[in-house]
């Protein structure tokens, strides 16, 4: 899950600060791993729809976004490109990352709800940067 306010110890901050502070080229950690990125408003929307459904109760349910799994390399650039920056991307391996690829299944969110996130990842990035942009990361 991500969005505004999420600190600036993840890896869409992370890689929004570094091309913001002028790092090029971008060194990006895990470049090939991949992950499914969750806006916050389709997450607490979920959960609330969790929530008011009785048929949910005592059940356990994935939240997140299948629908866009992304390399972090890809991310890199879509951030990059969100920021119109142009920078060299140089993929380095993270010290301690062995998990390669997350993505919820959210089939059964899917089929007992009908729920389909709403924010697609560009949009949820875009949300996200103008958030960082607007509350600069404190000294």
């Amino acid at each position: 899950v991500y969005g505004p306010r999420m600190g600036y110890e993840h890896v869409i901050p992370e890689l929004y600060l570094r091309a913001k502070e002028g790092q090029d080229p971008l060194v990006v950690y895990s470049a090939d791993h991949s992950r499914a990125f969750c806006y916050v408003q389709d997450a607490v929307e979920l959960m609330v729809q969790l929530m008011r459904a009785p048929a949910s109760n005592g059940q356990t349910f994935n939240v997140g976004n299948d629908t866009e799994e992304v390399t972090i390399q890809q991310l890199a650039e879509r951030i990059l490109r969100i920021m119109g920056l142009e920078r060299q991307i140089v993929p380095r391996p993270a010290p301690h990352d062995p998990i390669r690829r997350r993505c919820p299944d959210m089939s059964k969110a899917r089929s007992l709800l009908g729920y389909a996130p709403k924010v697609n990842l560009d949009t949820g990035l875009s949300l996200t940067i103008a958030w960082y942009e607007r509350h600069p990361r404190p000294s």
